[in-house]
């Protein structure tokens, strides 16, 4: 099979041959959207939260000219940017002007990688990857103020809400064995200036315990579907989920 990249990180046989977190948090939220997204029988409009964050990746990355042929939706009639994209273009002249923030983002751009779980094939896509040192993952946040978790019944900080610990779990995992124990991982946020940072090294600070379990309850059944059953029954299962 042909190395995973760019171009076929999100294709319909790289979705099912690997299983990325993104996946597990949609199987999560909703299993029905997250089979039939995987069928290829529907697929989620992005966001204008998501273009926003993938201009600010694209512009410290320096693709941002192939962003923009892509997305011609981010400007108006006139040519001109819409606003939010305006404000992107803030967040990453933010980024640019702080020395110790902009250096955690240069290291290689969106680097691919692929491992295991518990025996699942998961793939991953670090934002900025300096080998050997430091994994670095670049949130650009509505702000920094706690969510309200109806399924917990209280507040939480965006990390915990939006399951990105989760995703680190992955980041984590998708390293090869000998090199975990000396690469940090960095979760870096930014909000109109305001610049959070927070760094440690997987498998001492923290061992992901609860995650895996989590991952292994969710992908035995989850990955039975992917590659234990036809197309067809899948199929057949969202006709009767629906």
């Amino acid at each position: 099979m042909e190395k995973l990249n760019e171009k076929n990180y999100f294709s319909l046989e790289n979705n099912i041959k690997y299983t990325g977190s993104s996946q597990i948090k949609s199987f999560i939220s909703c299993e029905k959207a997250a089979l039939a997204e995987l069928t290829g029988e529907w697929k989620e409009e992005k966001s204008d939260a998501i273009l926003v964050s993938s201009y600010v990746d694209e512009a410290i990355s320096g693709t941002l000219d192939n962003f923009k042929e892509q997305h011609p939706e981010i400007f108006l009639k006139s040519g001109e940017l819409k606003a939010q994209y305006k404000n992107a273009e803030e967040i990453v002249n933010k980024i640019k002007d702080d020395t110790i923030f902009y250096k955690y983002l240069q290291g290689e751009p969106q680097v691919i990688m692929t491992g295991e779980i518990s025996g699942v094939p998961i793939k991953i896509k670090i934002d900025s990857y300096h080998k050997d040192k430091a994994i670095v993952d670049l949130k650009c946040i509505k702000d920094f103020n706690l969510i309200w978790n109806e399924n917990t019944k209280q507040k939480e900080d965006f990390i915990t809400y939006y399951d990105y610990i989760l995703q680190r779990m992955f980041v984590s995992r998708g390293r090869k064995a000998k090199h975990r124990q000396k690469t940090a991982i960095y979760n870096c946020s930014l909000y109109k200036g305001k610049i959070f940072t927070e760094g440690f090294t997987p498998n001492s600070a923290r061992d992901y315990g609860f995650e895996i379990r989590v991952f292994k309850e969710l992908s035995s059944t989850f990955t039975r579907f992917k590659t234990g059953k036809s197309r067809a029954y899948i199929l057949r299962l969202l006709f009767v989920l629906y």
